[in-house]
């Protein structure tokens, strides 16, 4: 029984110098194998505390670089098509479709400036500055 705990003690020694860092090696190998085991029901040993790890130290952060918003590109606009009502009225509405509201009526040769095109509707700026929808078919022929 006696040959059985020894046997045991030294294997423990052996796998806890095995598994110790490098530093803790020189301890396990100084403890002597030729020691005597402790008694049975003893409290094990005192273990070394483990030495306290140092903290870690992250440099501080720089503040993030602020992104400048990309530079806007001045945009020209495009030259507005320019048509007149070639009907004696035409009904400025407020939407594409003859079930819209008639917001107000245009008389023949009234120049309008096209902002939209939407099947076989314009939406459209008169010159005193009112927008609306007018019919394709009220106008004269897009100069193209």
């Amino acid at each position: 029984m006696r040959f059985r705990i020894r046997r045991v003690a030294m294997s423990l020694l052996f796998l806890a110098g095995y598994a110790a860092a490098p530093a803790d090696q020189a301890e396990v190998k100084a403890a002597s194998p030729t020691a005597p085991p402790p008694a049975a029901g003893a409290p094990p040993p005192p273990t070394a505390p483990a030495p306290p790890t140092p903290p870690v130290l992250t440099p501080p952060s720089a503040p993030a670089p602020v992104a400048k918003p990309p530079t806007p590109v001045p945009v020209t606009p495009a030259p507005r098509e320019r048509l007149a009502i070639k009907t004696l009225l035409a009904n400025l509405r407020e939407g594409p479709g003859t079930r819209a509201r008639i917001v107000g009526v245009l008389k023949q040769g009234t120049r309008v400036e096209v902002l939209e095109e939407k099947e076989q509707w314009y939406r459209v700026r008169v010159e005193d500055g009112r927008e609306g929808w007018i019919a394709e078919s009220v106008t004269s022929a897009p100069a193209r």
